[in-house]
């Protein structure tokens, strides 16, 4: 399970972007929650990414 920790950044950024994508052919009218639910993943997902990049860095 560990091993696959270290792909939540990268998961969690894709599942904003398909929230997204799901949401403009579904939803024909501007929810801001769907929005606000997205946004949080995608920056959720990049800070994640970057932290375990820089944890798993020699430098």
């Amino acid at each position: 399970m560990n091993k696959y920790i270290k792909h939540a950044g990268i998961v969690l950024l894709s599942a904003g972007v398909l929230l997204l994508t799901v949401k403009d052919k579904v939803f024909s009218s501007d929810d801001n929650g769907i929005l606000l639910a997205a946004l949080s993943l995608i920056a959720a997902g990049i800070i994640i990414h970057v932290a375990f990049m820089k944890n798993g860095s020699k430098y």
